[in-house]
């Protein structure tokens, strides 16, 4: 029996979009280490392997964009997109909206050097189940491992610091994680108004919110004489914030927000040996609510 024809791709709007100034960064212009040739330039419409066209965007990450695609076989649509995490969809509609809504009111853009950078499109949550996926940078930690890994902006204080790490790094990624979903931002804004990333920013802003490193952290590695005395003192040239997890969380009230903090902070230890299990996690009153 012949295969049937694949659903012919839409037209999207070549105009009736804002045009963003060229000089303004945004999206993923706007990370510390961006560098436009580690990004493929997908343009809204643009259609892969003859099956897949790009519907608008989702998002962005520190090497790569995230897109909603339809495809042209089948008529249904799924998320492509490098995160670690992936909700499913129960309700197709939302998919449909926002492809409808693309058509009707464009995704604002611009144009630098002849690749375009939209504006992402904000995706409604979802009650499917989460799966985790793209595991490319995984590594077997039988051993300890060193060397530079996850990204920048989640990176935990033992990669900082060239320290040996274990999978208690993801541990600490995991409550970035959380902070993100549930507070719409970074836990660690690491704002630097005069150029990209900086650890001395991002380690400040730790201890503002998890109190100094002990002695016993610091001692593990020489890189952190460039931040702390022999006695355990900041010496960064960026002063400690005056902030807490509890003035910093806006999401939820009472019980709940103390529940909830208490969660991050069994992840974000500065030793990685205090850090809880994924499994032991599983087990929290926050995480488990009604069943706890």
């Amino acid at each position: 029996m012949a295969l049937p024809a694949p659903l012919p791709p839409r037209i999207f709007p070549s105009s009736g979009f804002d045009e963003l100034d060229p000089s303004k960064k945004i999206e993923e212009e706007k990370l510390g280490q961006y560098m436009a040739e580690r990004y493929y330039p997908t343009r809204i419409g643009e259609v892969f392997k003859s099956g897949y066209q790009v519907i608008t965007k989702l998002g962005f990450g520190s090497s790569s964009t995230i897109w909603l695609c339809r495809d042209l076989w089948p008529d249904s649509c799924l998320d492509v997109q490098p995160n670690n995490i992936l909700l499913g969809i129960k309700d197709e509609s939302i998919l449909s909206k926002m492809e409808q809504d693309e058509l009707e009111k464009p995704a604002a853009r611009k144009v630098v050097s002849g690749r375009t950078i939209y504006l992402s499109r904000w995706m409604p949550l979802t009650t499917g189940e989460p799966i985790l996926t793209d595991l490319g940078e995984a590594r077997l930690c039988e051993e300890n491992q060193r060397g530079l890994v996850m990204p920048s902006i989640h990176r935990a204080p033992e990669v900082m610091l060239d320290i040996e790490w274990d999978n208690k790094v993801d541990i600490w990624g995991v409550a970035q994680t959380m902070w993100t979903i549930f507070e719409h931002g970074h836990l660690f804004e690491n704002i630097n108004p005069h150029g990209p990333l900086d650890n001395t920013r991002r380690f400040v802003e730790m201890v503002s919110l998890l109190g100094p490193p002990p002695a016993e952290f610091l001692k593990r590695s020489k890189e952190s004489l460039k931040y702390w005395d022999e006695d355990g003192n900041w010496k960064g040239s960026v002063p400690i914030p005056k902030q807490t997890l509890e003035s910093r969380e806006h999401r939820f009230e009472g019980k709940d927000k103390a529940l909830f903090l208490q969660f991050l902070r069994k992840m974000l230890y500065w030793l990685p040996e205090e850090r809880p299990t994924a499994e032991e996690l599983l087990f929290d009153e926050w995480l488990r609510a009604d069943d706890y």
